[in-house]
């Protein structure tokens, strides 16, 4: 960036010996022949006083007409600087204002993107809340069934019990019975050992009877061979 040296202050002139004063230049009356107009000013300023105005001193003129060319000089050296300088600012506005576009569309993009974004992420919120109701029917659901499980666990255990108590208080009963049986086994069994010792009694007396029968009928059968023999020899 050139920055002017020195900023042209204008052209105002003071009163010379004569009264004149000078006038004020301005751009307009600028140009590339600037030099040359003032040359033909000064030569006219000259010839009017050589001509008339015998109270105007010509060195002041002359020094004057010589400061004004420098300060034109110096305005036209610095409006080639402000020249150069407002080509590099407009180069430089051109390339901010690219810039500045580009940063705008990236902000319309970032914006459509955070609103995609913030459309998901309350489509999101909105399927969670909705899996939040869900879970919680689900949560209320299988507190009632536990609640249910719990209360049929009661009963069932109620049951259990009662139903263990009246199996003890069986297996009690059965017990005493088969102490009963028991004892009423080994008293059949004893009376089954008397029952079988008076059998075999009973068995030894009948074999005891047969024998002395056997022996009744042999004698029998002897007496009466014998009374059949004497009475045949009765007879004889």
């Amino acid at each position: 960036m050139f920055t002017p040296q020195k900023v042209w202050s204008g052209w105002s002139l003071t009163p010379n010996k004569s009264g004149v004063r000078g006038r004020t230049g301005s751009g307009s009356d600028l140009g590339p022949n600037s030099g040359d107009g003032a040359s033909a000013k000064e030569k006219g300023i000259v010839a009017v006083v050589e001509n008339g105005g015998n109270n105007l001193d010509r060195e002041v003129l002359v020094e004057r007409v010589s400061s004004l060319e420098k300060e034109l000089y110096e305005y036209q050296f610095n409006m080639g600087l402000l020249l150069i300088e407002k080509k590099e600012w407009t180069s430089k506005y051109t390339e901010q204002s690219q810039d500045l576009v580009e940063v705008k569309d990236a902000l319309e993009r970032e914006k459509a993107a955070h609103l995609i974004a913030l459309s998901e992420a309350e489509k999101r919120e909105e399927n969670l809340r909705k899996a939040l109701g869900v879970e919680k029917e689900c949560v209320l659901d299988l507190e009632k069934a536990l609640r249910e499980m719990r209360s049929e666990n009661a009963k069932i255990k109620f049951t259990a019990e009662s139903k263990l108590a009246e199996a003890n208080a069986l297996v009690a009963s059965v017990e005493e019975k088969s102490l009963e049986v028991e004892a009423k086994l080994r008293s059949a069994d004893a009376k089954f050992a008397e029952i079988s010792r008076k059998n075999s009694e009973f068995d030894r007396k009948s074999q005891d009877l047969e024998s002395q029968e056997s022996a009744l009928r042999r004698d029998r059968l002897s007496f009466i061979a014998e009374y059949l023999l004497l009475f045949i020899v009765f007879l004889v």
